[in-house]
Formats: C-alpha cells, sequence, structure tokens
C-alpha cells in the first residue's frame, strides 16, 4: 500500500517533527502542496498510478475553500481517480456560512452534498453527525431531518468513483 499525503510545508515539518522516528508500515510520499494551484503532475511524479483504485480523504478542508476551488479541486481528484476509488469528506451547508464565529472563515457549503459529487462521477452516501453510522456513543440526540430549514449542518460523505466523466 502507498499513502501519498498532501498538505501544505510548514504543516508537513510539524508533522514529522512532532512524530520523529515513528513511520507508516506502508510507503508513504509527501508532498508539499497548495491544493487550490496546480498538483496533479507532482502526484504523477511521485509515482501516483491513475489506473487503480484509490481512497481519497479531504476532512475539515473543502469549507475554507471557495466554490469554484471546490469544484477544482474535485474535478482534479476525479481526473486521477479510477472507477471503484473511495472518497471521504466533510462539507458545512450553506446556512452555516452565515452564523459566527465561522463566517469569514468559511468560504463554501453545500445543501445536496450528493449532488456535487455526483456531476463529477461519484455516487455519494450522506450522513450527519448523529445520525445511525455517525454516532459512536458521542451524540445523545439526533440531527434534524434535512427537509427543516434554517438549520447549521455538517455532512459527513462517503462517495465512490462510478464513472470516467
Amino acid at each position: 500500500m502507498r499513502l501519498y499525503e498532501f498538505d501544505c510545508s510548514e504543516v508537513l515539518a510539524y508533522k514529522a517533527a512532532y512524530l520523529g522516528n515513528i513511520s507508516p508500515a506502508c510507503e508513504h510520499f509527501l508532498l508539499a502542496a497548495d491544493l487550490t494551484q496546480p498538483w496533479e503532475d507532482n502526484l504523477l511524479a511521485i509515482g501516483y498510478r491513475p489506473e487503480l483504485p484509490s481512497i481519497w480523504l479531504a476532512e475539515g478542508l473543502l469549507m475554507y475553500l471557495s466554490e469554484a476551488q471546490v469544484h477544482a479541486l474535485l474535478s482534479s481528484v476525479s481526473s486521477l481517480a479510477a472507477p471503484g476509488s473511495s472518497l471521504g469528506l466533510d462539507v458545512i451547508n450553506i446556512e452555516s456560512l452565515k452564523y459566527e464565529p465561522y463566517r469569514g472563515y468559511f468560504r463554501s457549503g453545500w445543501d445536496t452534498p450528493e449532488e456535487l459529487l455526483s456531476s463529477c462521477g461519484w455516487e455519494a452516501e450522506v450522513i450527519q453527525p448523529g445520525e445511525e453510522g455517525a454516532n459512536f456513543g458521542r451524540y445523545t440526540w439526533l440531527p434534524p431531518a434535512r427537509e427543516i430549514p434554517n438549520v447549521q449542518r455538517v455532512f459527513l460523505v462517503k462517495a465512490t468513483r462510478t464513472s470516467k466523466k
């Protein structure tokens, strides 16, 4: 197994210093990258093979990007992910962009992440923290149903690459 880890160079350096000589039990490649800029060629140059199914994780990222940047990032990932690949991510809804302390930090949100990913050739399953499958004994309440308006939401998304679009 190969692990390709993307982050800004400062974060990668901090992690390396913090972890010291602890290393994963797989091939581990670090890629310093600003994901709002071209990065795909650098990934391919260090051995990523787009013809093989892969697993992608974008946690705590998309809400900090503009809508255009999210679409560009998902387009890049989709172009590199073979059918059968998996993608995990979290997104907030549009209502969440209106409130402090996140207003100004969060730049994009989606009320229907399924549609966002479908447009890129992914089939998505979406749940909210607290629902079955995303509870893990940490929540004592269920989130409001998705059809209830004016509610801040976080969506946890698991998607499978269905086609090359």
